[in-house]
């Protein structure tokens, strides 16, 4: 039996509906029965409590799988902790991001001793198969460098101190938004195992599917965004809607595309092509009236419409 066959056995609806109910939840600030109610809306009767299984079963896998399609990592570390509550108790989020602003690990532990920043530097270490970067961003937490001199690995890696303020170390600092997004939509997390299981899945998603759009142009952003989603299902592994063969619903009638065109409507359009008048308004641009012969009046004054102010 085949590995995706294996991971989707017995389940009643397909592959395709599981993963993009998953995507759904790690990519957006959703919550489980809003995610429903999307399914709904495509044909897919489902309830919040099974999409919260697939969560927790789905999301761990699809974050490994993701992890192993991340191959550039930056040689520079920003390292940083956010407190917050878990179950009513206080907590210490550890994150570390590269100079590109993807997320290299999250780790949830209840102290930020030497012994919390020691565990969370194997934890790096780990991940990048045991090569250190040549440059780690901090602040003046102590912890940091009483770690790094019982690590071999981290002694000879240069250790850069900011002031413990937030515009300093802004880059860290940014990448803790979307998880204070989500803190506030699931009321805050409940256990620290499910808050690291979802923490893991989180921040892989959010690395695929979230490019750094305010760097990239329209045209480009829309290249990376159809790559990406091959990529989700590539990890996700399940077969093209057509090859589907399933009665379950399925959403190949609404396949995930974007747009390879602009379709926005322009601020300035003609009123005779919105239906409306546009109260006094310039109905086009300058150059079109100019080159049109038209004059500076609108066309609405000419259907003996009161233009209106401004």
């Amino acid at each position: 039996m085949p590995a995706s066959a294996s991971l989707y056995h017995r389940h009643r609806f397909p592959a395709e509906v599981i993963a993009h109910a998953v995507r759904l939840y790690l990519r957006f600030a959703l919550s489980f029965r809003d995610v429903e109610e999307l399914l709904a809306e495509r044909g897919v009767r489902v309830s919040y409590e099974t999409v919260r299984r697939w969560v927790t079963k789905f999301g761990a896998h699809y974050a490994d799988k993701l992890r192993r399609h991340e191959v550039r990592r930056g040689r520079t570390w920003h390292l940083d902790e956010m407190a917050t509550r878990v179950g009513g108790q206080l907590c210490w989020l550890w994150r570390a991001i590269d100079e590109h602003g993807q997320t290299l690990d999250v780790l949830l532990q209840e102290h930020r001793d030497t012994a919390a920043a020691e565990r969370f530097f194997r934890r790096l270490l780990a991940a990048t198969d045991g090569v250190p970067p040549e440059r780690i961003t901090t602040d003046k937490l102590g912890s940091y460098a009483a770690a790094m001199t019982h690590l071999p690995e981290m002694q000879s890696v240069e250790h850069v101190q900011v002031r413990s303020v937030m515009r300093c170390n802004n880059r860290v600092e940014q990448a803790h938004q979307p998880t204070r997004v989500r803190e506030r939509v699931m009321r805050r997390f409940k256990s620290v195992v499910s808050a690291q299981r979802f923490l893991d899945a989180f921040s892989r998603v959010c690395n695929l599917l979230r490019p750094g759009r305010h760097r990239l142009s329209a045209a480009a952003y829309r290249g990376t965004m159809q790559e990406r989603v091959a990529t989700w299902r590539e990890v996700a592994d399940y077969a093209p809607p057509e090859t589907t063969r399933s009665r379950t619903p399925s959403l190949a009638a609404f396949p995930l595309r974007f747009a390879d065109v602009n379709v926005t409507v322009p601020r300035r359009v003609s009123c005779r092509n919105m239906r409306a008048p546009c109260a006094g308004r310039r109905c086009a641009p300058r150059v079109q009236r100019a080159a049109a012969g038209r004059s500076d009046v609108c066309e609405s004054r000419s259907a003996g419409i009161a233009p209106g102010p401004g």
